[in-house]
């Protein structure tokens, strides 16, 4: 054996007796890390745009169900609540003409004056350059004058509620004033239409139910009689008179009749003032 052959053996020579060394896996689990991280993020994005979307297809629903813009949505305020509407349920706006009646519904009508600037009539659909009507009270020059529907739909119901009882007023109301026959008769059919077409607006498409009903009514065909005191959802309305309250310029009395009524008594033969 020479010389080289006695050498020897240098270490490198016996590393092919070593078993082979697993693969680090660090760089495995960095990219691992990396997809995770990847994939959350794009499931963030997701939810974010879901949820955003979402609110956002809700806000389109809410405002094509509460209607256009009115500066008097701020003040809605929803509560849930039973109607006590049965055909014979007692109310302070039931019955004949007397003042206490008269007096309720006066409190419901509401015409005080509420500007708005100009900006906000293409909200309404309408346009600048109209003849709209602007107020004149010092600091509101620059803005435009509103009221809203529902006072003016209220207005029309107790009109109509007063051409009903037309015959127990000594003094026909002032909205049926001066004799005119036809003129009253157009006048009720407006509002008749203005409540038609708020109603199948606003379509109320709550349920109610009808209760078995033990008479024998031959008319009834299913002996059942509706439960008018059904669920709902209602804007709160005392919230809403006082933003027009506190938002105007011109606070009408809505404590005293508008304008003095007389009536005829039902139930005896004096007349009764006010």
């Amino acid at each position: 054996m020479s010389d080289g052959d006695n050498s020897p053996f240098l270490i490198e020579d016996y590393r092919f007796l070593e078993p082979p060394r697993a693969r680090s896996r660090r760089p495995r689990y960095w990219y691992l890390s990396l997809a995770a991280i990847f994939c959350i993020g794009i499931m963030t994005a997701l939810l974010v745009m879901y949820f955003g979307g979402t609110t956002l297809v809700c806000r389109r629903e809410s405002d094509q169900q509460t209607g256009v813009w009115s500066p008097l949505a701020d003040a809605v305020v929803f509560e849930d609540i039973n109607f006590a509407n049965n055909f014979s349920h007692k109310s302070p706006y039931r019955g004949p003409p007397n003042p206490e009646i008269e007096r309720e519904w006066n409190r419901l009508i509401l015409f005080d004056p509420i500007g708005i600037e100009g900006d906000k009539l293409p909200r309404l659909n309408r346009s600048i350059v109209d003849p709209w009507t602007m107020a004149t009270a010092p600091g509101h020059e620059r803005e435009y004058i509103v009221a809203f529907e529902v006072f003016h739909q209220l207005h029309c119901l107790n009109l109509i509620r007063q051409y009903t009882w037309l015959d127990h007023y000594a003094v026909p109301p002032s909205s049926l004033r001066g004799g005119d026959r036809v003129g009253n008769r157009m006048h009720v059919d407006h509002c008749i239409e203005t409540l038609r077409l708020s109603l199948m607006c606003n379509a109320d498409i709550t349920p109610f139910l009808t209760r078995n009903h033990d008479v024998n009514d031959p008319t009834n065909r299913l002996n059942a009689k509706a439960d008018f005191d059904s669920f709902h959802k209602c804007k709160k309305w005392d919230p809403l008179v006082s933003w027009v309250r506190d938002h105007t310029w011109e606070k009408s009395n809505i404590d005293e009749l508008r304008p003095a009524h007389h009536f005829k008594s039902t139930y005896d033969n004096h007349e009764e003032g006010l």
